[in-house]
């Protein structure tokens, strides 16, 4: 199996057998633009998304692929954003393994939810936007909830890394370098209306890189990998590049 990082929470994720599926494909058109572009020669077999905020879902995109079969998206299950709001948490079953795409959650798994996810082997969960004095309670309910998943691998999603993010930076360098590369390549809309409405995007990365550390995990030197076989105990894995 190969899982390529496209940005966000966008991944494509092609079997033993060469077929694609995408997942989260964001909407990068200009007036939804976060800084990032989907590859022009992006393929896929399948589309597959989790909502329809427009840093998951482009129409436009994701009209050209069919969803996967019940052969491959095994279930779904409502997960929750930390303002309430709802989307499904999708899980397939791919050469063996199985793979859930955890887009926004960000408060902690009910005993219904665990129950209806069921084993995972590789997670791909986002790193909260939290900052200051919400950022130990948010990394909590992060551990928490991934240390009763159990995963064996868990691939940290929706964050965007230009290039120069990660070149000996302090968190007051980056969080500036973030202000001026998204405020030259994101366009202010109702989510982000000024140079530092973007900076949430730093936060989740710098939680990211926390979390990385906390699991033991490895900052990829790219913005793929080959999963042949799954780790002995539970690992992480951070993207250094998107595509």
């Amino acid at each position: 199996m190969k899982i390529t990082f496209l940005g966000l929470s966008a991944f494509v994720i092609e079997d033993i057998e060469r077929h694609k599926i995408l997942l989260d494909p964001f909407d990068d058109r200009p007036e939804f633009q976060l800084g990032v572009d989907l590859p022009g020669n992006l393929e896929a077999d399948f589309a597959c998304f989790s909502h329809k905020d427009p840093d998951h879902y482009n129409p436009l995109v994701v009209s050209k692929y069919p969803a996967p079969g019940g052969n491959i998206l095994k279930r779904t299950v409502v997960g929750n954003e930390f303002n309430g709001d709802e989307f499904m948490i999708n899980i397939f079953e791919i050469d063996n393994m199985t793979i859930a795409h955890f887009a926004d959650q960000s408060v902690a798994f009910s005993e219904e939810q665990l129950a209806s996810i069921g084993k995972v082997d590789i997670a791909i969960y986002s790193p909260p936007k939290a900052d200051g004095k919400l950022a130990p309670k948010a990394l909590k309910v992060v551990i928490d909830n991934l240390n009763k998943l159990n995963p064996k691998m868990i691939i940290w999603s929706h964050f965007i890394v230009p290039d120069g993010w990660q070149t000996n930076k302090t968190t007051d360098e980056l969080r500036e370098f973030f202000r001026d590369y998204l405020g030259k390549n994101a366009n202010s809309n109702k989510n982000y209306n000024s140079r530092d409405s973007f900076i949430e995007l730093c936060y989740i990365l710098e939680n990211g890189i926390d979390l990385n550390q906390y699991f033991n995990g490895s900052i990829v030197a790219g913005n793929s990998i080959d999963i042949n076989e799954l780790p002995q105990t539970m690992t992480s894995v951070l993207f250094s590049k998107m595509s």
